[in-house]
């Protein structure tokens, strides 16, 4: 028995060209094309810094010998940071995209929006 295949439409959302990042399962940090470009090309490590008050979570270049930092894995459209405990520290909910912007630093920034259900410390 066979069923007619049906074609594929793309969800919307994810547009060409916006830097974006998402929190994935077993701590990974995906990061797509734009935003790997915008973290720079010589980038091999960057520290994760996270603004409680703010709700928003940025990514430093730094040297591969600072204090805290994490290893930028790289593929041709798409960059991996594995931090385990990172968003679960911050309480960031898995698997959903944010936008990043360079801020004046050199610091790519995401705000983040976290569910209205998550238990308070």
């Amino acid at each position: 028995m066979s069923m007619p295949f049906e074609v594929f439409e793309p969800q919307p959302g994810a547009r060409r060209g916006v830097a974006t990042i998402r929190f994935l399962s077993k701590g990974r940090i995906h990061l797509n094309a734009a935003a790997a470009r915008m973290l720079g090309e010589g980038t091999t490590h960057v520290q994760l810094l996270w603004d409680a008050e703010d709700l928003a979570v940025a990514l430093k270049p730094v040297e591969a010998d600072a204090p805290h930092s994490y290893l930028v894995s790289r593929a041709p459209s798409q960059a991996v940071i594995s931090a385990a405990g990172f968003a679960e520290r911050c309480r960031i909910p898995l698997h959903q995209r944010y936008r990043l912007e360079l801020d004046e630093e050199k610091q790519l920034v995401a705000d983040i929006v976290l569910d209205q259900d998550l238990p308070s410390d």
